[in-house]
């Protein structure tokens, strides 16, 4: 056995003494992932700069009434270590009336109160992050507006002297226990930090409904919780931000609660004709919420995947309605049967500093796959013939989007139809996985990914950077050399489907793995700037719409994907990759659905412990043409001997996988493992 092999083995092995038996339960270990202690408070962990005549600044650490002395023009800046969200408080004392500048940032880089150009022309931009007070009583000022994501605290005295015996952020965010509903571990320790980083980021962007906006005080949505898409900005319900962050809910705390009130906060507020708002409409929401027709797709595709993962019927009766009424918004955007976008009506998309006008290859794959959810809406409201309505102009898209849009001689899907100049992640990534692509294109877009787009944080957005008159003056993110978590999300997705499993799991931790390796650690980032870290202090740095590792890992890695509303049936169908185990659960309608698996060339085993009722369909890895097979240490299947047994209710297999339909939930362990003679 290679010493590889003998180490994989021994961290499992020591995985089993730590933990006990193979527990399906969570270990403790999970909380070596988890940033911040869940609890009313979080404090600040260290000191992370003070002026240099500031003696002992370590006392604004603790309240002990020992506190740090700031005079004039000193400053003293804390660092809580790791994003958090809420209303900061100070214990102070001042003999007289105090002026006290208080800053915030995600990052160290801005921690000193740096600006870039747009914080520094925009006075809303610095007030996010900068106010000043006028301290006139001791004992705790808590900073009146709401700070949703922050991890260092900046106090600066500029008139007067302060004492500060202690900081405190009163958290206003969900607090989520990662020992509890969903978890992942496996022997790949910056997997297992990305995974964590993900959930955290979610439950960071999970806020109460009337704390939502800049303010901090807006009414945002339905239900006292609402997924948001930054802690720090926007703190407004953007939907393309739900296609990412609900699914992670799904896998990590299991509230569909939120999930479903986030998506009722927008349906409620549908447009009169017909068109999804984008966002919350307050705020900034008030003018560009009616703008996104991409934002109205994602929000019928969300209201499936909704229903798919929580089996809730009364909500697909209530959104019925608008839903058709949005979709025969979209098909009238539409030209020689695919959507065309204008910029000036409703034409604007997640990259929001590019005008991409026409046709465009991801909008209209988008589209496609919409129109397939839509379908399936109405299949399950009974509704079939307008089921046959959206088929058909699924149809129209499937007959011309390979003549539109694939470049032949590039390899790969330009990004406007009659522009040979751009091709974009978007558009290629959605044709994989929509199914738009064949085998032979789908080889393609994959090596063009590797060849064209392939950065070490991640994959760029495009080939060729857009220049004036397409893009926005002043704008700074989505060109070129900028990485989008969101977008690599589905990247990540498309090589999965197209069995590139390895390159996924690389993907995901050159991009995510940038992230998490990178000052604030343990959250992640709206985009990452051209040089591979956070290019501005307005850029959030906790993102919804980048937490997808978390669900991808649960759904590829773990392998447990709904394949009928409310996993009425589901899969278990793990993609091992190069990883020699995994464990998790993934919560679920039905309970939570654990599973523990670890593979080595020669063999592979699985244990679970799923809900009672119906059984899974497991897949096992192939470990060679001929293989034996073991069911609760029953022999199952051998070459030239089928046995059969009361358990299995079906079978099948592919050149990757031998896969069985359990007759039952429960706990059960399945083994796989090459013959003698393969062995050989």
């Amino acid at each position: 056995m290679k010493l590889s092999r003998k180490l994989a083995w021994f961290g499992w092995a020591l995985l089993i003494m730590l933990c006990g038996r193979v527990s399906l339960a969570a270990p403790e270990k999970v909380f070596d992932y988890w940033p911040v202690k869940p609890g009313e408070y979080s404090t600040p962990r260290s000191i992370f700069f003070a002026s240099k005549a500031v003696s002992a600044p370590e006392a604004a650490l603790s309240e002990d009434n020992q506190p740090v002395r700031l005079k004039p023009g000193q400053e003293l800046i804390v660092d809580f270590g790791a994003d958090v969200g809420g209303f900061f408080e100070f214990k102070v004392n001042a003999a007289s009336p105090a002026k006290v500048i208080i800053s915030y940032s995600e990052a160290a880089k801005f921690a000193k109160g740096e600006r870039d150009l747009i914080t520094t022309a925009l006075s809303s931009s610095r007030k996010l992050t900068e106010r000043t007070y006028t301290i006139k009583a001791g004992g705790w000022f808590q900073d009146p507006v709401l700070m949703g994501g922050a991890r260092y605290v900046r106090v600066k005295v500029e008139k007067g002297e302060v004492a500060l015996d202690a900081i405190r952020c009163k958290n206003m965010f969900l607090q989520c226990d990662p020992s509890k509903a969903g978890w992942f571990l496996t022997d790949d320790e910056l997997l297992n930090k990305i995974w964590y980083a993900s959930y955290y980021t979610v439950c960071l962007d999970t806020i109460h409904s009337n704390q939502g906006a800049k303010s901090g005080k807006e009414k945002i949505g339905e239900g006292e919780w609402v997924i948001v898409d930054g802690a720090k900005r926007d703190r407004l319900i953007w939907s393309g931000d739900l296609a990412v962050a609900n699914r992670s809910a799904y896998v990590t705390n299991g509230r569909y609660d939120i999930a479903r009130d986030s998506l009722l906060s927008l349906a409620r507020w549908q447009y009169p004709n017909g068109i999804y708002p984008a966002c919350s409409r307050t705020e900034l929401g008030k003018s560009v919420a009616k703008m996104f027709i991409e934002y109205s797709l994602w929000q019928v595709a969300n209201s499936y995947e909704y229903y798919l993962y929580s089996g809730d019927r009364a909500f697909l009766e209530e959104i019925y309605p608008g839903m058709v009424k949005a979709m025969e918004y979209h098909d009238s955007r539409t030209t020689q049967g695919l959507l065309f976008q204008v910029p000036l009506k409703d034409g604007m998309n997640y990259s929001y500093g590019i005008l991409r006008t026409g046709h465009m290859a991801y909008l209209n794959a988008l589209y496609y796959m919409t129109l397939h959810a839509a379908s399936q809406i109405a299949i399950a409201l009974d509704e079939y013939g307008q089921s046959q309505i959206f088929l058909s102009r699924a149809d129209r898209i499937e007959e011309s989007f390979n003549s539109f849009f694939w470049d032949a001689q590039k390899g790969a899907y330009v990004d406007i139809r009659f522009d040979k100049n751009h091709h974009a992640l978007d558009g290629n990534a959605f044709a994989v996985i929509s199914n738009l692509a064949d085998d032979a294109k789908t080889e393609q877009v994959i090596r063009f990914f590797n060849t064209d787009l392939k950065l070490q944080w991640g994959d760029r957005q495009f080939d060729r950077s857009y220049f004036f008159p397409n893009k926005i003056p002043f704008t700074i993110g989505h060109n070129a050399r900028f990485v989008m978590p969101l977008v690599n999300t589905f990247d990540a997705i498309a090589r999965f489907h197209a069995g590139y499993d390895i390159e996924a799991i690389d993907l995901i931790r050159r991009c995510w793995g940038d992230m998490v390796n990178k000052d604030p650690n343990f959250t992640t980032w709206e985009w990452i700037g051209k040089n591979g870290g956070p290019d501005s202090p307005m850029t959030s740095l906790a993102h919804a719409w980048s937490a997808g590792a978390s669900f991808v890992l649960s759904e590829k890695v773990l392998g447990v994907v709904p394949l009928e509303a409310g996993y009425k049936s589901y899969k278990i169908e793990p993609h091992t990759s190069s990883l020699s185990w995994a464990q998790g659960a993934v919560p679920s309608p039905r309970g939570d659905i654990s599973v523990s698996w670890k593979s080595d060339p020669v063999r592979f085993e699985i244990e679970m412990d799923v809900p009672k009722g119906r059984g899974p369909s497991v897949s096992l890895p192939r470990k060679g043409e001929h293989c034996k097979v073991w069911l609760d240490n029953e022999l199952i299947s051998a070459p030239g001997k089928e046995t059969k047994s009361e358990k299995i209710v079906g079978s099948s297999s592919d050149k990757k996988y031998l896969s069985f339909e359990l007759a039952e939930g429960g706990r059960h362990k399945l083994v796989i493992e090459k013959t003698e003679e393969e062995k050989k």
